[in-house]
């Protein structure tokens, strides 16, 4: 990673974060981006108090007469 000075150091610190939850997450499949997204979501819903409504995958739309 190239580093600019000028960059302050918490920006700094921000892009190594990224880069290293991207190093380890690029392989993921779907399944398993899928997985974490849900696990994060709930977690995050609890914290704030709110109620998880699951997702429906739609229905086929049936073209009428």
């Amino acid at each position: 990673m190239t580093t600019n000075r000028a960059e302050p150091q918490g920006v700094r610190e921000i892009h190594e974060i990224r880069e290293r939850l991207y190093e380890e997450r690029k392989s993921w499949t779907e399944e398993q981006r899928r997985d974490h997204v849900e696990r994060v979501g709930a977690e995050l819903a609890k914290t704030l108090g709110l109620r998880v409504v699951p997702h429906q995958a739609p229905r086929a739309i049936r073209k009428l007469g």
